[in-house]
C-alpha cells in the first residue's frame, strides 16, 4: 500500500488530464496535453475508451515502479494480481457477450446498451490491456517458467497452472489469427469458433485457479489491512 501512496501525485495529475479530455473536449477538436488544439472527426466513445486504457496503464506503472520502500515478493505479487484481476474478469465478461453474437444473435441488437460490433471492439481493446499484464505476471513467476522448460515443475497446482497457461495462449493465438491474419475468410470463422470454445474453458480453469489460491489471497488481504491500520 505504501507503493500506491508514493505515486499519488502523479496519478492525480494523470486523472486530471484524462478528465479534461473525456469531459471537456469538444467534437471536432483534439486537445493535446501541451494545450494546443488540432481538428479531427469528433470525440468518440472509442477515444474515451482509449484514454481510460492509458490511465489504467499509467496507474499500473506508477504503483509497480515507484515504491516508498522495498516490498516483499508476496506483497508485490498481491498488488499486481489485484491490478490484473479486474481487466481479466472484464475480458471474460465481454467474451461471454461476444459469444452470444457469434452464436447467431443479430449484431445490430443491443446488449446493455451496446451492439455486437461495439462489444467486439471493447473485447479487443481489453485483450490488448490484459495480455501485457499476463506477460508481466508470468515474468514475476520466472522461476515457475524455468521449472516448466526444464521439466522440473513442483507443487500441487503446477498441472492446473500449466493447463490454464496453455488454454490462454491458444485463446490469444486463435484470436490473433482470426482478427489480423485471416480476417474475412472461412478460416477466420473457424478460428473464431475455436476461440469461443477455448474462452469457455479459460473461464472454467480461471475459476479453479482462483479457488486454489483463494486462501492466500484472503491471508494477504488481511495482512495488508493490518499494515494500513
Amino acid at each position: 500500500m505504501a507503493k500506491i501512496k508514493s505515486g499519488y501525485r502523479e496519478i492525480t495529475h494523470a486523472q486530471q488530464q484524462i478528465k479534461f479530455r473525456t469531459e471537456y473536449e469538444k467534437p471536432g477538436h483534439s486537445y493535446n496535453y501541451n494545450g494546443s488544439i488540432s481538428t479531427n472527426k469528433g470525440f468518440s466513445f472509442w477515444q474515451k475508451l482509449q484514454n481510460r486504457v492509458y490511465l489504467y496503464w499509467l496507474v499500473t506503472i506508477l504503483t509497480m515502479t515507484k515504491p516508498a520502500k522495498k516490498l516483499s515478493k508476496a506483497t508485490r505479487n498481491y498488488i499486481f494480481n489485484l491490478i490484473t484481476f479486474l481487466p481479466f474478469v472484464f475480458l471474460l465478461f465481454t467474451g461471454i457477450i461476444t459469444l452470444r453474437y457469434h452464436s447467431g444473435f443479430d449484431y445490430n441488437l443491443l446488449t446493455i446498451g451496446l451492439n455486437g460490433d461495439q462489444w467486439l471492439k471493447i473485447h479487443q481493446v481489453t485483450a490488448f490491456v490484459v495480455i501485457p499484464l499476463i506477460v508481466i505476471h508470468l515474468l514475476m513467476h520466472i522461476h515457475w517458467l524455468k521449472q516448466l522448460f526444464t521439466f522440473k515443475m513442483k507443487g500441487k497446482n503446477s498441472g492446473m497452472n500449466l493447463t490454464l497457461l496453455i488454454v490462454f495462449l491458444m485463446c490469444v493465438l486463435t484470436a490473433f489469427l482470426a482478427w489480423f491474419v485471416f480476417e474475412g475468410t472461412k478460416l477466420a470463422e473457424a478460428l473464431r469458433e475455436v476461440h469461443t470454445k477455448l474462452g469457455l474453458l479459460l473461464i472454467i480453469f480461471f475459476v479453479i485457479h482462483l479457488s486454489n489460491y483463494f486462501k492466500w489471497l484472503v491471508n494477504m488481504t488481511k495482512k495488508m489491512w493490518k499494515k494500513d491500520k
